[in-house]
């Protein structure tokens, strides 16, 4: 939420994910986790605002290494 509409590496995410669980745990497990924490993100997202699912996030590939994906909020959160 803090970088607005800028996108950020999903990779970037495994590292949140990783803080509380074993630092040898293989990246198909922290994938799986983070698709998964993502998937319930969105569901719960357009649930309480009452939007599709499909208009929660926008997700592109990275310019620079087309074999990773970049994510971003695509509705807007107040921050107080």
């Amino acid at each position: 939420m803090k970088h607005g509409y800028n996108y950020i590496l999903l990779n970037e995410l495994n590292d949140l994910l990783n803080k509380d669980v074993d630092k040898n745990e293989n990246f198909a497990a922290v994938q799986k986790r983070r698709e998964t924490l993502l998937k319930e993100l969105k569901s719960d997202l357009s649930i309480i605002l009452n939007i599709s699912e499909d208009k929660v996030f926008s997700v592109r590939k990275y310019k620079y290494d087309k074999r990773l994906k970049e994510i971003r909020l695509e509705i807007k959160i107040l921050q107080k």
